[in-house]
């Protein structure tokens, strides 16, 4: 929460930064890059008024954080996998299917978005109101678990690559070294015992 208005400022910055990296091109190409700057300027400004100046909606993305910190504190491997899913996989594909014309690209955009409203709205219908929902929306379990749950990729793809790379321990491997720690951090009883004594 106290990062969250660090942040905001930060991208404000790296716009100002464009802005001025934008003023610097050639005169044949100054209208287009301050074109690109200026989207990106006003982008991070409105999503500043929106996700920030309107107080209701400022929890929003403090809850969205507080999600995926909590999955990464037990799935370590998962901020990795986060940044190259939304920062290259995503953005890869949305940009083939602009390649390949308006009519794909709109297809693929209408069925992004009607299945994070229906996701939405059936989530918050489990979580305030399950009992308007059909027994079967009630819970996700009759989804297939890799499409509910990060424990099967967790297991089965991150969990030999754990051997190598710290970052992609599985969350079991970690349970089993926090046990470790705290037993060799533990007292003996003859510790303890020489502690009462001295008391």
């Amino acid at each position: 929460e106290r990062m969250y208005p660090t942040v905001l400022g930060a991208n404000i910055g790296t716009c100002i930064t464009g802005v001025l990296a934008a003023l610097s091109a050639d005169a044949s190409k100054l209208a287009l890059t301050l074109q690109v700057a200026y989207a990106h300027l006003f982008f991070n400004l409105t999503g500043i008024f929106i996700w920030y100046s309107i107080w209701p909606l400022r929890q929003v993305p403090i809850r969205l954080a507080k999600a995926l910190g909590d999955t990464t504190a037990k799935y370590r491997w998962f901020a990795l996998a986060y940044l190259a899913v939304c920062f290259f996989i995503v953005p890869a594909i949305f940009m083939g299917f602009s390649l390949a014309g308006d009519a794909p690209l709109l297809v693929l955009i209408t069925l992004c978005l009607i299945t994070a409203v229906f996701v939405g709205f059936v989530n918050v219908m489990q979580a305030r109101f399950p009992e308007r929902l059909p027994h079967k929306l009630r819970t996700w379990a009759w989804l297939p678990e890799p499409l509910r749950s990060l424990r099967p990729y967790d297991e089965h793809i991150f969990a030999p690559m754990g051997r190598f790379c710290i970052c992609c321990k599985t969350a079991k491997s970690t349970s089993v070294e926090l046990k470790n720690v705290k037993a060799e951090l533990a007292p003996s009883n003859l510790e303890l015992a020489i502690a009462a004594e001295r008391m």
